[in-house]
């Protein structure tokens, strides 16, 4: 014969025990479905950063691998000219005594003996700021610093 009237109170404390249950086993799975989920980001983020990372190395590895090339490209060309003497009669500049070649600056002192450089020679790798440039041994010695020549 099926049950009639009310439940009785211990019938109503085991159904409000399962119900907790059941809501705390929701719960708990929705909690770890986010933590699933924030840790799926949290590791998908670590390897795009490593990966940005790697592509940084990479890159700045060729950029000096590259600044490496060009400098042991210049400093052959300079050794290359400083061992050949130049031709009889041609203009000889800067410290090195040797030809005009490369990027070149020239010193703005009219008295300074060698009037142009070589950047390499001075320690220049552009085109030093400003409209007046002295080379070091004009910049040392005051007397020379006379009115700056006009460029051409």
């Amino acid at each position: 014969k099926p049950k009639v009237g009310r439940p009785s109170n211990a019938e109503r404390a085991e159904k409000a025990r399962i119900a907790a249950q059941q809501a705390a086993a929701a719960a708990a799975r929705k909690k770890t479905a986010a933590a699933d989920k924030a840790l799926a980001e949290a590791k998908a983020a670590e390897e795009a950063a490593v990966a940005a990372i790697n592509r940084a190395q990479e890159k700045a590895s060729k950029a000096k691998a590259n600044a490496e090339a060009r400098l042991a490209a210049a400093s052959s060309a300079q050794k290359t000219l400083a061992l050949k003497p130049p031709p009889p009669g041609v203009p000889v500049y800067c410290y090195c005594r040797n030809i005009s070649h490369g990027e070149m600056v020239g010193c703005d002192n009219d008295k300074c003996k060698y009037e142009w450089f070589h950047y390499g020679c001075v320690g220049l790798t552009a085109a030093p700021p400003g409209d007046i440039w002295y080379c070091p041994d004009c910049r040392r010695d005051p007397k020379t610093s006379d009115k700056p020549k006009k460029k051409t």
